[in-house]
């Protein structure tokens, strides 16, 4: 998959996000949202039904991405969470994101492009 690729899918779905999902909040909650896209011959493909896991500390979530590949966690404490996202059939990711209220939002955006599993030869 290309740079420009990427490039693009990140801009299409922080765009949608921001549209569709824009809504206030107090300082105190925080929201982790993004897409999940499946790469296949170069095309990328938001994702329904992917699992998405958060973890920080001894707390754990877990959500579903919706019919357009969005997951969404409200309410969320400062500090770093560790993010996982896993298909069948698909190379799991995980990364670390830091969360933290201010004055810039309290909006935090993830996406992920899932690649498939390498068949074994």
């Amino acid at each position: 998959m290309t740079g420009i690729m990427k490039k693009l899918f990140t801009i299409i779905a922080l765009f949608v996000s921001v549209i569709v999902l824009s809504s206030s909040c107090t300082k105190s909650d925080i929201r982790l949202q993004g897409y999940v896209g499946t790469v296949e011959k170069k095309i990328i493909t938001l994702t329904p039904d992917v699992t998405v896991k958060i973890k920080k500390s001894k707390k754990t979530m877990e959500v579903q991405t919706d019919l357009v590949g969005l997951f969404m966690f409200e309410k969320l404490a400062p500090g770093t969470w560790e993010i996982t996202v896993s298909k069948e059939g698909y190379e799991t990711q995980t990364k670390k994101v830091a969360l933290s209220g201010g004055s810039s939002g309290n909006i935090f955006h993830e996406n992920f492009i899932m690649e498939k599993k390498s068949s074994p030869k």
